[in-house]
Protein backbone atom coordinates (compact mmCIF):
# COMPACT_ATOMS: atom_id res chain seq x y z
CA UNK A 1 0.00 0.00 0.00
CA UNK A 2 1.58 3.18 -1.18
CA UNK A 3 2.18 6.28 1.08
CA UNK A 4 -0.80 8.52 -0.01
CA UNK A 5 -3.14 5.68 0.05
CA UNK A 6 -1.88 5.15 3.81
CA UNK A 7 -2.29 8.53 4.94
CA UNK A 8 -5.83 9.34 3.12
CA UNK A 9 -6.96 6.29 5.17
CA UNK A 10 -5.23 7.70 8.43
CA UNK A 11 -7.19 10.92 7.84
CA UNK A 12 -10.14 9.41 8.17
CA UNK A 13 -9.58 7.72 11.19
CA UNK A 14 -7.76 10.19 13.10
CA UNK A 15 -9.13 13.59 13.99
CA UNK A 16 -7.43 15.17 11.26
CA UNK A 17 -10.08 16.66 9.02
CA UNK A 18 -9.36 16.68 5.61
CA UNK A 19 -11.37 17.83 3.03
CA UNK A 20 -11.94 16.62 -1.24
CA UNK A 21 -13.64 13.70 -1.99
CA UNK A 22 -13.96 12.30 0.99
CA UNK A 23 -16.30 13.63 3.54
CA UNK A 24 -14.46 15.26 6.11
CA UNK A 25 -14.72 13.85 10.15
CA UNK A 26 -14.28 15.64 13.32
CA UNK A 27 -11.52 18.09 14.16
CA UNK A 28 -10.45 19.06 17.34
CA UNK A 29 -8.94 22.44 17.05
CA UNK A 30 -5.88 23.10 19.40
CA UNK A 31 -5.32 24.40 22.60
CA UNK A 32 -6.19 28.26 23.18
CA UNK A 33 -3.57 27.73 25.95
CA UNK A 34 -0.72 24.83 26.01
CA UNK A 35 -2.45 22.61 28.30
CA UNK A 36 -6.21 23.36 28.39
CA UNK A 37 -7.80 22.12 24.42
CA UNK A 38 -10.39 23.93 23.26
CA UNK A 39 -13.59 22.63 23.05
CA UNK A 40 -14.37 20.38 19.89
CA UNK A 41 -16.42 21.87 17.35
CA UNK A 42 -19.06 19.67 15.61
CA UNK A 43 -18.04 17.32 12.82
CA UNK A 44 -17.45 18.99 9.14
CA UNK A 45 -20.36 17.33 6.89
CA UNK A 46 -22.08 17.65 3.78
CA UNK A 47 -23.43 21.01 5.22
CA UNK A 48 -20.58 22.05 6.63
CA UNK A 49 -22.64 22.61 9.94
CA UNK A 50 -21.69 24.97 12.50
CA UNK A 51 -23.23 27.08 14.51
CA UNK A 52 -20.98 30.40 13.51
CA UNK A 53 -22.46 30.23 10.04
CA UNK A 54 -25.19 31.00 7.96
CA UNK A 55 -26.22 30.34 4.18
CA UNK A 56 -25.71 33.04 2.09
CA UNK A 57 -26.23 32.96 -2.00
CA UNK A 58 -27.30 34.71 -5.53
CA UNK A 59 -24.88 36.72 -6.00
CA UNK A 60 -23.32 37.30 -8.99
CA UNK A 61 -19.45 36.63 -9.22
CA UNK A 62 -16.53 36.68 -11.90
CA UNK A 63 -13.23 34.50 -11.78
CA UNK A 64 -9.97 35.81 -11.14
CA UNK A 65 -9.18 35.45 -14.99
CA UNK A 66 -10.76 38.19 -16.86
CA UNK A 67 -14.52 37.91 -18.17
CA UNK A 68 -15.18 34.54 -16.73
CA UNK A 69 -18.49 35.04 -14.82
CA UNK A 70 -21.02 32.47 -13.00
CA UNK A 71 -23.81 32.49 -10.78
CA UNK A 72 -22.72 32.11 -6.42
CA UNK A 73 -25.27 29.29 -5.83
CA UNK A 74 -27.11 28.28 -2.85
CA UNK A 75 -24.97 25.72 -0.16
CA UNK A 76 -21.58 26.58 -1.90
CA UNK A 77 -20.43 28.48 0.84
CA UNK A 78 -21.21 29.82 4.24
CA UNK A 79 -21.14 33.79 5.86
CA UNK A 80 -19.81 34.02 9.59
CA UNK A 81 -22.03 35.10 11.87
CA UNK A 82 -19.52 37.87 13.13
CA UNK A 83 -16.94 38.94 10.66
CA UNK A 84 -13.19 38.82 11.59
CA UNK A 85 -10.65 41.08 11.08
CA UNK A 86 -7.90 41.01 8.38
CA UNK A 87 -4.88 41.79 7.98
CA UNK A 88 -5.19 44.94 5.20
CA UNK A 89 -8.50 46.42 5.32
CA UNK A 90 -7.64 48.14 2.20
CA UNK A 91 -7.46 44.54 0.00
CA UNK A 92 -9.74 41.85 0.29
CA UNK A 93 -8.09 39.08 1.87
CA UNK A 94 -8.13 35.32 1.18
CA UNK A 95 -7.16 32.93 3.79
CA UNK A 96 -6.32 29.08 2.63
CA UNK A 97 -6.28 27.09 6.09
CA UNK A 98 -4.39 24.05 5.63
CA UNK A 99 -2.26 20.64 7.63
CA UNK A 100 0.49 19.71 6.00
CA UNK A 101 -0.06 15.99 7.36
CA UNK A 102 -3.04 16.45 5.27
CA UNK A 103 -3.25 14.52 1.62
CA UNK A 104 -6.06 16.86 0.22
CA UNK A 105 -3.98 19.53 1.26
CA UNK A 106 -1.38 18.52 -0.18
CA UNK A 107 -2.76 17.81 -3.89
CA UNK A 108 -4.34 21.33 -3.28
CA UNK A 109 -1.03 23.24 -2.73
CA UNK A 110 0.34 23.55 -6.61
CA UNK A 111 -3.57 24.51 -7.57
CA UNK A 112 -3.62 27.23 -4.89
CA UNK A 113 0.15 28.43 -5.82
CA UNK A 114 -0.87 29.12 -9.32
CA UNK A 115 -4.62 30.25 -8.88
CA UNK A 116 -2.72 33.13 -6.38
CA UNK A 117 -0.75 34.31 -9.12
CA UNK A 118 -3.83 35.22 -11.15
CA UNK A 119 -5.32 37.21 -7.83
CA UNK A 120 -5.10 41.00 -8.53
CA UNK A 121 -3.68 43.67 -6.33
CA UNK A 122 -6.65 43.93 -4.17
CA UNK A 123 -6.51 40.62 -3.20
CA UNK A 124 -3.67 39.63 -0.10
CA UNK A 125 -3.48 36.00 -0.14
CA UNK A 126 -1.82 34.35 2.82
CA UNK A 127 -1.38 30.81 4.14
CA UNK A 128 -3.14 29.67 7.73
CA UNK A 129 -1.86 26.23 9.18
CA UNK A 130 -4.52 24.14 11.01
CA UNK A 131 -3.48 23.81 14.36
CA UNK A 132 -6.03 20.88 15.30
CA UNK A 133 -4.90 16.97 15.17
CA UNK A 134 -1.91 14.78 16.56
CA UNK A 135 0.32 16.61 15.14
CA UNK A 136 -1.29 20.35 14.78
CA UNK A 137 0.88 22.38 17.14
CA UNK A 138 4.10 21.51 16.25
CA UNK A 139 3.74 21.48 12.40
CA UNK A 140 1.74 24.93 13.02
CA UNK A 141 4.65 26.09 14.64
CA UNK A 142 7.15 24.77 12.08
CA UNK A 143 5.11 27.04 9.18
CA UNK A 144 6.04 30.27 11.82
CA UNK A 145 9.18 29.40 12.22
CA UNK A 146 10.46 28.90 8.68
CA UNK A 147 8.23 32.28 8.16
CA UNK A 148 10.28 34.06 11.01
CA UNK A 149 13.72 32.66 9.30
CA UNK A 150 12.65 33.77 6.01
CA UNK A 151 12.71 30.52 4.23
CA UNK A 152 9.06 29.53 3.58
CA UNK A 153 9.27 29.76 0.35
CA UNK A 154 11.29 26.36 0.35
CA UNK A 155 10.50 24.87 3.65
CA UNK A 156 6.72 24.97 2.85
CA UNK A 157 6.71 22.52 -0.04
CA UNK A 158 9.73 20.39 1.82
CA UNK A 159 7.33 19.80 4.79
CA UNK A 160 4.69 18.71 2.35
CA UNK A 161 7.29 16.57 0.54
CA UNK A 162 8.53 14.78 3.81
CA UNK A 163 5.56 14.03 4.98
CA UNK A 164 3.72 12.46 1.48
CA UNK A 165 6.17 11.96 -0.92
CA UNK A 166 8.94 10.50 1.66
CA UNK A 167 6.67 9.07 4.13
CA UNK A 168 8.31 11.31 7.04
CA UNK A 169 6.79 11.14 10.50
CA UNK A 170 7.31 15.27 11.66
CA UNK A 171 5.81 14.20 14.91
CA UNK A 172 8.52 15.79 17.11
CA UNK A 173 10.49 19.27 16.86
CA UNK A 174 13.84 17.59 16.76
CA UNK A 175 12.80 15.95 13.22
CA UNK A 176 11.87 19.39 12.06
CA UNK A 177 14.65 21.05 12.89
CA UNK A 178 16.86 18.25 11.60
CA UNK A 179 14.51 18.89 8.43
CA UNK A 180 15.55 22.57 8.61
CA UNK A 181 18.83 22.24 9.18
CA UNK A 182 18.99 20.02 5.76
CA UNK A 183 18.14 22.83 3.71
CA UNK A 184 21.02 24.89 5.33
CA UNK A 185 19.19 26.32 8.59
CA UNK A 186 21.17 27.02 11.54
CA UNK A 187 20.34 24.28 14.36
CA UNK A 188 20.52 27.45 16.90
CA UNK A 189 18.06 30.00 15.27
CA UNK A 190 15.37 27.20 14.74
CA UNK A 191 15.26 26.47 18.32
CA UNK A 192 14.92 30.16 19.24
CA UNK A 193 12.43 30.75 16.68
CA UNK A 194 10.44 27.59 17.02
CA UNK A 195 10.70 28.18 21.04
CA UNK A 196 9.78 31.65 20.61
CA UNK A 197 7.04 34.07 22.26
CA UNK A 198 6.73 35.27 18.44
CA UNK A 199 6.18 32.36 16.97
CA UNK A 200 3.81 30.74 20.05
CA UNK A 201 1.52 34.02 19.70
CA UNK A 202 1.01 33.45 16.18
CA UNK A 203 0.34 29.79 16.89
CA UNK A 204 -2.77 30.79 19.59
CA UNK A 205 -3.89 33.26 17.15
CA UNK A 206 -3.79 30.71 14.04
CA UNK A 207 -5.81 28.52 17.06
CA UNK A 208 -8.35 31.13 18.03
CA UNK A 209 -8.93 32.17 14.38
CA UNK A 210 -9.88 28.70 13.17
CA UNK A 211 -12.63 28.74 15.75
CA UNK A 212 -14.28 31.56 14.72
CA UNK A 213 -13.89 30.77 11.06
CA UNK A 214 -15.79 27.66 12.35
CA UNK A 215 -13.33 25.23 10.55
CA UNK A 216 -13.54 21.64 11.21
CA UNK A 217 -12.01 19.93 8.16
CA UNK A 218 -9.40 21.51 5.69
CA UNK A 219 -8.61 22.80 3.18
CA UNK A 220 -10.71 25.19 3.53
CA UNK A 221 -10.89 29.08 2.16
CA UNK A 222 -11.76 31.82 4.15
CA UNK A 223 -12.41 35.11 2.29
CA UNK A 224 -12.24 38.54 3.98
CA UNK A 225 -13.26 37.23 7.31
CA UNK A 226 -16.62 37.03 6.58
CA UNK A 227 -17.19 33.62 4.27
CA UNK A 228 -16.23 30.11 4.23
CA UNK A 229 -15.65 27.38 1.40
CA UNK A 230 -14.00 24.32 0.40
CA UNK A 231 -14.10 21.50 -2.04
CA UNK A 232 -17.11 19.64 -0.28
CA UNK A 233 -19.52 23.50 -0.04
CA UNK A 234 -18.55 24.68 -3.55
CA UNK A 235 -19.18 21.30 -5.79
CA UNK A 236 -16.53 18.60 -4.84
CA UNK A 237 -13.16 19.59 -6.36
CA UNK A 238 -10.56 22.10 -5.66
CA UNK A 239 -11.60 24.11 -8.69
CA UNK A 240 -15.10 24.30 -7.36
CA UNK A 241 -13.69 25.98 -4.84
CA UNK A 242 -11.63 28.48 -5.89
CA UNK A 243 -14.69 29.00 -8.60
CA UNK A 244 -16.45 29.79 -5.70
CA UNK A 245 -13.75 31.72 -3.82
CA UNK A 246 -13.55 33.83 -7.30
CA UNK A 247 -17.07 34.94 -6.81
CA UNK A 248 -16.92 35.72 -3.35
CA UNK A 249 -13.86 38.08 -4.29
CA UNK A 250 -15.91 39.93 -6.55
CA UNK A 251 -19.00 39.95 -4.01
CA UNK A 252 -16.62 41.72 -2.21
CA UNK A 253 -15.51 43.59 -4.36
CA UNK A 254 -18.77 45.00 -5.87
CA UNK A 255 -20.11 45.56 -2.30
CA UNK A 256 -17.58 48.75 -1.78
Amino acid sequence: MNMKRILMIACLLTPIACSGEQPPVAAQPAAQSASQPSAQPAAGTGAEASSNTTVKAGVAGVSAEAGVSADLKAGTYRELKDAQPTEDANRIEVVEVFLYSCPHCYEFDPQVNAWRKTLPDDVLFRHMPATFGPNGEILAKAYYTAKALNVLDTMHAEMFDAIHKRGMQLDSPAKIKALFTAKGVDGKDFDDYFNSFEVDSKFRLASRMQINYGITAVPAMVVNGKYRTSARLAGGTNEDALRVVNQLIDKERSSD
